[in-house]
């Protein structure tokens, strides 16, 4: 087969053609994965907005419960009760308090 102008011309753009289609399908994979990542994310966030609003809502049905009984008390005549909140666990305050107090154990114990 010899080469002419339009013989060179048509393989190119058949090389050209081939290669848009392959990266079309590539781009329509990576969108559908980028989608499905976004969907996962979307879903943890949501999942997460749900669980601390579930929680706002148990904490302050509790605190109203209590205030309510507290108003009943009152009305009726009898004493308030008070309710002492948990106090959270921390454990970088914990250690700094025991570093603390051995310090002033070990500066306390000079001979």
């Amino acid at each position: 087969m010899k080469k002419t102008r339009e013989t060179i011309t048509q393989k190119w753009e058949k090389k050209y053609k081939e290669l848009e289609w392959s990266e079309d399908i590539k781009l329509a994979d990576k969108k559908t994965k980028l989608r499905s990542l976004k969907e996962q994310e979307y879903e943890k966030e949501v999942f997460k907005a749900q669980k601390k609003h579930d929680t706002l809502l148990k904490r302050k049905k509790l605190e109203y419960d209590r205030k309510c009984k507290n108003e009943i008390r009152k009305l009726e005549g009898k004493e308030e009760r008070v309710y002492k909140k948990k106090k959270k666990f921390n454990e970088l305050q914990f250690l700094l308090e025991l570093q603390q107090e051995n310090s002033k154990l070990r500066d306390t114990n000079d001979d």
